[in-house]
């Protein structure tokens, strides 16, 4: 029973948290009416605590990464592939306090990395020490943040296959981290070999986004050239009528 009420106590900040998060980092305001925020919330309450109860590893982790999606797309009405970038962005800074978590409570007070993982970082307390710090972290970064998710998405496959591929692989080495983690400094080779990844995939989809700017800014000025030719070639067909005319 005891669990069960972590379990639900969890669910409840760990929603709660990337709404205060969209709070701080989107300039829009919630679209949704109270009633309509209540139903999505307790959703996605529900949806958590299912997957403390039945869902475990990699599969949580990609029904989690849906679930927060589903709470950007429907609560600030974003697009799905800006919900998707946001999510992406909010997963990767999940992770430092995980991090961090694990290296104090580990070299703090002697933790064994089973322990920290299964058992004190899955509960009440050891989610909302993570959900404080992500929330610390976004607060002195929303401004940072909200430039960032201000850039315009456009909806492109290439940008969505790059986000999970970069979000597949970044579960992967963090697994991998948390399974092979001993104290030495092998674990900062990894934290650095996340932090290269993320920044060259993270180029790459800046440098995407800048060229489909770059494209719809063109298409914008080559219909305008069309339509100014248009007239133009009008103007001239006019001006020749009236000449005729005045010659006749």
């Amino acid at each position: 029973m005891q669990q069960i009420v972590e379990y639900i106590l969890s669910s409840i900040i760990l929603v709660i948290t990337p709404i205060i998060f969209g709070a701080l980092t989107q300039n829009n305001k919630i679209r949704k009416s109270k009633d309509k925020v209540i139903i999505i919330f307790l959703i996605s309450c529900v949806s958590y605590l299912l997957s403390f109860l039945y869902l475990d590893g990699i599969i949580k982790t990609v029904f989690v990464f849906g679930l927060h999606i589903f709470i950007f797309n429907q609560i600030y009405k974003i697009k799905l592939s800006k919900s998707i970038m946001i999510t992406f962005i909010y997963a990767i800074l999940l992770m430092i306090p995980d991090m961090i978590i694990l290296l104090f409570f580990v070299g703090m007070f002697g933790m064994t990395k089973e322990y920290c993982y299964n058992i004190f970082a899955g509960s009440f307390i050891g989610n909302l020490l993570v959900c404080a710090i992500i929330l610390l972290i976004t607060y002195l970064l929303r401004n940072k943040l909200k430039r960032l998710f201000s850039t315009r998405v456009e909806n492109s496959n290439n940008i969505l296959y790059m986000t999970l591929f970069t979000i597949l692989c970044v579960i992967i080495l963090f697994f991998d981290i948390i399974t092979n983690y001993k104290n030495d400094n092998s674990i900062f080779s990894y934290i650095m070999l996340i932090i290269i990844f993320l920044i060259v995939i993270s180029n790459l989809i800046k440098e995407k986004i800048t060229i489909n700017d770059k494209i719809k800014e063109y298409n914008s000025l080559l219909a305008f050239m069309r339509t100014y030719e248009i007239e133009i070639e009008s103007n001239r067909i006019q001006n020749h009528e009236i000449k005729n005319q005045f010659i006749t």
